[in-house]
């Protein structure tokens, strides 16, 4: 009987770095029957709240054989890059994320019912911030020539953001 719980559901790595979110889901996979559970697999769903909570899987993968009584953790990695490629809109909220063990449903066991669990965390909204300060601003080449008065700006402009 596999399970998996929220509280064993994490979030490592949340940051962003160079424009990117990144993020990888750590969950504990236990087996709670009564004789060993052969090889299985894993998803990482997101629901979609703005398509009918459609299913977006973020995530999917193996699960070792583990033995009566015994846990598994397991690392999915990189969960937030297809929301960031394919789906903007929904960076910046609290998104539910599922993780469904046995996702193949190859295991037969005692209770499928505990198969899934969830957790919200809020990923951040990938924004520019774009700035420019009085004391980068310089006037070059001010002149007059031929009654045309010519001069070029120069500015910096930095990008707070994170995106």
């Amino acid at each position: 009987d596999l399970t998996v719980t929220r509280n064993t559901i994490k979030l490592l790595g949340d940051r962003v770095s160079n424009g990117v979110h990144e993020a990888n889901l750590q969950f504990r996979v236990d087996n709670r029957g009564n004789d060993a559970a052969d090889a299985s697999s894993y998803k990482v769903v997101v629901r979609n709240p703005f398509d009918g909570n459609r299913e977006i899987v973020v995530a999917a993968g193996d699960i070792p054989a583990i033995g009566q009584g015994s846990t598994k953790t397991i690392t999915a990695l990189n969960v937030t890059d297809v929301l960031q490629e394919s789906y903007p809109e929904l960076m910046g909220r609290g998104l539910q994320f599922e993780v469904i063990v046995d996702s193949d449903n190859i295991i037969v066991e005692s209770n499928e019912d505990n198969n899934a669990a969830s957790r919200v965390f809020n990923i951040p909204h990938l924004d520019p911030d774009l700035t420019v300060t009085r004391n980068t601003i310089k006037l070059l080449g001010d002149r007059v020539s031929n009654g045309v008065h010519e001069a070029n700006l120069q500015f910096r402009v930095d990008n707070r953001g994170n995106d």
